[in-house]
């Protein structure tokens, strides 16, 4: 979505505030979330894969490789690597980023908005590992464990992976009632963040530490963050009786800030959110 179209949308929502009836204020609590735009980083890949490999084939010229056997392992290096980029060239770019929260809105009836509502949710791999649990599904901790024996090499491969993001919203509203449904538009600022925190443990011979240490710094594992603060305009619709409704909310965001790692993932302009709303 262009900036022009976000825009448009947050004038047309500013002319519908001033036109509305105002409503009570009330709380909510369910999903939330924002996108991720990972086109940047899918660019990124094969640069830190070629980077990964050329430690990696250093390394084997070092050791006396012979540069037949070289030539081999970069022919069988770059047919997966095309296929690799194939599957980015068809994987979506704009990702949802659930979250866990919550807004609890203050009624304000002045004469163009009806409220102020703020609003937040949050996510962890922790989190996560535990609703797993709950489900009765495990997931490995850590995600990779591989023992390595070939012959005189022998180590060993651990990685893991940790992860959190949180947004918070502040937002003015103003309501149109139905009865037993609503429609509800609202003005305002958002903070989002994430983070993703891969670990990598190799342990093999201490001649191969140089080489291991180098392909896992070329892949610039510390480079996965994100943040964004913006405006964003917001329409949702809620249906049921005011003291249980079910509401779902299509954000539209415009960013003012943004800054990101080195993979250089960045924040959609579009979010939303789903749950349950208690009015009164």
């Amino acid at each position: 979505m262009t900036r022009r179209a976000v825009g448009a949308g947050i004038v047309c929502c500013a002319i519908l505030l001033a036109v509305l009836p105002a409503c009570a204020g009330g709380f909510s609590f369910g999903l939330l979330g924002y996108t991720v735009d990972l086109a940047d980083a899918y660019a990124n890949v094969p640069i830190a894969v070629e980077g990964a490999f050329d430690v990696l084939d250093g390394a084997f010229a070092d050791f006396g490789l012979p540069p037949g056997e070289r030539a081999e392992v970069r022919e069988q290096f770059d047919d997966a690597l095309d296929e690799l980029n194939d599957a980015l060239d068809d994987a979506p770019t704009v990702v949802p980023v659930p979250l866990l929260g919550g807004a609890v809105e203050i009624s304000l009836p002045l004469l163009v908005i009806d409220g102020v509502r703020v609003a937040g949710g949050f996510l962890t791999d922790g989190f996560v590992r535990g609703i797993a649990e709950l489900a009765g599904v495990s997931i490995p901790e850590p995600i990779v464990d591989v023992e390595i024996d070939a012959g005189d090499f022998v180590g060993s491969l651990e990685a893991d992976v940790s992860f959190a993001s949180w947004m918070a919203r502040t937002e003015v509203t103003k309501r149109f009632e139905l009865l037993v449904a609503a429609l509800d538009l609202a003005l305002g600022v958002h903070l989002a963040r994430g983070e993703i925190t891969p670990s990598v443990t190799v342990d093999v011979p201490p001649e191969y530490d140089a080489a291991a240490a180098g392909v896992v710094g070329a892949l610039h594992l510390d480079g996965l963050t994100w943040s964004t603060f913006g405006v964003h305009a917001s329409v949702g619709i809620e249906v049921g009786p005011p003291f249980l409704r079910i509401g779902a909310t299509a954000h539209f965001i415009l960013p003012i800030t943004a800054a990101s790692g080195w993979w250089g993932i960045g924040v959609g302009g579009i979010g939303g959110s789903l749950g349950m709303v208690i009015r009164f």
